[in-house]
């Protein structure tokens, strides 16, 4: 139980680690770019928590990549919004994502106990990797979309 409160504490760190690794590259690289980056990271984290029954160092892996990856999309998700959107009514729209976003995070725990139950954690953890995968090919979309509408 202690291994698993320590493994938990340390996402909250890593978060701010993404966030300064961010902040190194955010002149080289725009903010859509590295929301990318963050949902790869954070579907890597759970393609490592697949392995930490064989290699329990794994699990370090998993926070780094999580702590990081989350960290970075709570930052960049109103930037990119305002990216492909505009700024025009940027207020509304902001509030109407991060609305779904807190809706998804709050549901998050009973839909990973529903798949729990049906399957195992091994479903949850794919099913995270999976949500992580969807995140990143809407977002190629929506940058397709915004290039086109400017174009």
């Amino acid at each position: 139980l202690e291994y698993a409160v320590l493994v938990a504490a340390l996402v909250g760190p890593m978060q701010v680690v993404g966030r300064l690794f961010m902040v190194a590259v955010q002149g080289r690289l725009d903010a859509a770019t590295i929301n990318s980056g963050s949902f790869v990271m954070m579907a890597a984290a759970g393609l490592a928590l697949f392995a930490v029954g064989k290699w329990g160092a794994l699990v370090f892996v998993f926070v780094v990549l999580q702590g990081a990856g989350y960290g970075v999309t709570s930052i960049t998700r109103p930037v990119v919004t305002a990216q492909y959107l505009g700024f025009a009514n940027f207020g509304a729209i902001s509030g109407f994502v991060a609305v779904l976003f807190m809706l998804m995070t709050a549901f998050a725990p009973s839909v990973a106990a529903a798949l729990w139950r049906i399957g195992s954690y091994d479903l949850v953890i794919g099913f995270a990797v999976a949500i992580c995968a969807i995140g990143l090919a809407l977002l190629a979309r929506a940058a397709k979309l915004a290039a086109r509408a400017n174009a």
